[in-house]
């Protein structure tokens, strides 16, 4: 594990991805609901009082107690990187051309830790109501509905947060992926919907993709 700051930050979701745990250590990466990086540390530190000076190492529950200990060790020193890169760091012509939404407000964030010098190599921002049992299009004519105002949102964040990124050298080291829990079937049900299936789209986008 780094020694001061995380492999991996997620935001926008209460719900830990649990793709960042590692085969032996859980404590690779953080989770900030509500994109608040710039306070993130004060809310942390200290969170869980003051840790036992003397654990017994050569029982299961100190080796367990330890654990405990070091996470959230962990935790205070990432999120004081975290914090000081929030604060290091920009958007390009300050985020102008970002949408009002929630998944722009995350994109805007990873640009600011990225250009703030943090280390992290994987960011995880996350959009929800993909579950288009009903209503996935207004109607069998019209593509107007859920799904299109769902890739709306997606399409206009990720547009705003490569321009950003592509402002400067940020953008030459940045690939994004999206991808989802479930996928959907490509036949419509009888509610202007779809039900859960086995694939999905997914898109890979930023400077270094060859397209085509």
């Amino acid at each position: 594990i780094p020694s001061n700051y995380p492999m991996g930050i997620q935001l926008g979701s209460s719900n830990t991805w649990l793709g960042f745990h590692a085969e032996h250590e859980h404590g690779m990466a953080l989770n900030i609901e509500g994109q608040n990086s710039q306070n993130f540390y004060t809310v942390l530190s200290g969170l869980a009082g003051q840790a036992p000076s003397n654990i017994n190492q050569n029982t299961h529950y100190g080796e367990e107690l330890q654990y405990i200990v070091n996470t959230d060790a962990f935790a205070n020193t990432y999120a004081n990187s975290i914090e000081t890169a929030y604060n290091a760091g920009s958007n390009h012509n300050n985020a102008s051309g970002y949408p009002s939404t929630d998944l722009a407000d995350q994109f805007k964030t990873v640009a600011i830790l990225m250009r703030g010098g943090i280390y992290t190599k994987i960011y995880m921002v996350t959009i929800g109501v993909f579950d288009t049992h009903n209503n996935q299009n207004e109607s069998s004519v019209y593509v107007n509905g859920k799904h299109t105002a769902l890739l709306t949102e997606l399409s206009g964040a990720v547009d705003a947060f490569i321009e950003d990124i592509n402002s400067d050298s940020i953008g030459d080291d940045v690939v994004g992926i999206t991808f989802s829990e479930f996928g959907r079937k490509a036949k419509q049900n009888g509610n202007l919907g779809t039900d859960h299936g086995e694939i999905a789209p997914m898109f890979v986008f930023g400077k270094a993709v060859q397209r085509g």
